[in-house]
C-alpha cells in the first residue's frame, strides 16, 4: 500500500537526522503514532505529518521529492556545488549547475544558481518572492534557496522572512549542524546587508538573534559573526575598529589555509564598504 512508503519513506528521513521517537512528543505527538506510521501499520493525519516534518527542519516538498526517489542528499550535493563554485567565481561551473537544476525540476533553485552569473528578471523575482512566501517548512533546500538570493529582495521582504524562518526554528539546540549553519550564514548575510543600508536597528537585531552559546564551537560561523559585528561597528559605530575587526576575521581563515574562503569574504567586503 502506499501509506507503507509514506512511513518508510518517513522512517528514513527520521534516521538521517539522528531523531528520536520520543523527541516528537516536543510537538504533541506521541512516539507511538509515529512509530505504527513508519512501520506501516496505519496511516498519520496531514497535521501530525506536517508538525513532524517540522520538527525534522523537512519542507514538504523535500518530502515530496524523497518520495519520488530523489534524495535529500542529492539535492544537498547540488547545492554544495553551486555555492562552492560561487566562492570560486567558477562561471562555467554555475552555469552547468543551472542546467542540471533545471533537467532535475529544482525550480527554485535553478532561478537561486541563475543569480550567480546572470542578472535576473523582475518575473523571475517575483515568482520566486511568492514562491518563498508560500513556504510553510524551512527544510534546508528552501533555507538555501534564501541564502543563494537574499539580496534580490526589499528590505521589509527579508526581514518578514527571516522572522518566519525564526519562528519556525524555536529550538535551536536540537538543529541539525548543517541546517543550523545555513540558518546562521542567513542570519549574518542580512545583517550586512541591512548595515550597508543604514538600518542599524535590523543589523543589529540579526546579530543579537541567538547567544554566542547557542551558536557553539562552529568556528567558521563564529568567524563570519565576526566580520558581521565588523561591517556593523563600521557602518555605525567606528570605522577603524569595524575595519580592524574584518581583517582580524579574514586573516583567521588565512592561518587555517582556508583560501576560498579568504578570498572569497575579502572581496565580497570590499564591495560593501564605502
Amino acid at each position: 500500500m502506499m501509506y507503507k512508503k509514506y512511513g518508510k519513506v518517513f522512517k528514513k528521513l527520521r534516521l538521517q537526522k539522528n531523531f528520536n521517537l520520543s523527541e516528537f512528543e516536543r510537538c504533541g505527538i506521541n512516539k507511538s503514532i509515529i512509530s505504527r506510521f513508519e512501520t506501516g501499520k496505519t496511516m498519520i493525519s496531514f497535521e501530525n505529518l506536517y508538525m513532524a516534518l517540522t520538527e525534522l527542519n523537512i519542507s514538504l516538498a523535500e518530502y515530496d521529492r524523497a518520495l519520488n526517489n530523489f534524495s535529500a542528499d542529492d539535492v544537498n550535493i547540488i547545492i554544495d556545488k553551486i555555492l562552492n563554485a560561487e566562492r570560486k567565481q567558477e562561471v562555467f561551473k554555475l552555469k552547468q549547475l543551472y542546467n542540471t537544476c533545471i533537467n532535475e525540476n529544482l525550480f527554485m533553485l535553478s532561478i537561486a544558481v541563475k543569480s550567480k552569473f546572470n542578472i535576473l528578471s523582475i518575473s523571475e523575482i517575483d515568482t520566486l518572492r511568492i514562491l518563498l512566501f508560500d513556504v510553510e517548512i524551512w527544510g534546508y533546500y528552501e533555507l538555501s534557496v534564501f541564502f543563494l538570493t537574499l539580496e534580490e529582495f526589499n528590505e521589509p521582504y527579508i526581514l518578514q522572512t527571516i522572522k518566519r524562518i525564526i519562528h519556525q526554528n524555536n529550538h535551536i539546540n536540537f538543529i541539525e549542524f548543517s541546517y543550523k549553519r545555513r540558518l546562521f550564514e542567513i542570519l549574518y548575510k542580512a545583517s550586512a546587508f541591512f548595515s550597508t543600508r543604514g538600518d542599524e536597528r535590523s543589523a543589529r537585531f540579526l546579530l543579537d538573534t541567538y547567544s554566542i552559546e547557542e551558536i557553539g564551537d562552529d568556528l567558521y560561523i563564529n568567524n563570519i559573526r565576526n566580520i558581521t559585528i565588523g561591517v556593523y561597528l563600521y557602518y555605525f559605530k567606528n570605522k577603524e575598529f569595524g575595519k580592524k575587526r574584518i581583517v582580524s576575521a579574514l586573516n583567521i581563515f588565512k592561518e587555517l589555509n582556508q583560501e576560498v574562503y579568504f578570498k572569497y569574504y575579502k572581496k565580497k567586503i570590499a564591495e560593501i564598504l564605502e
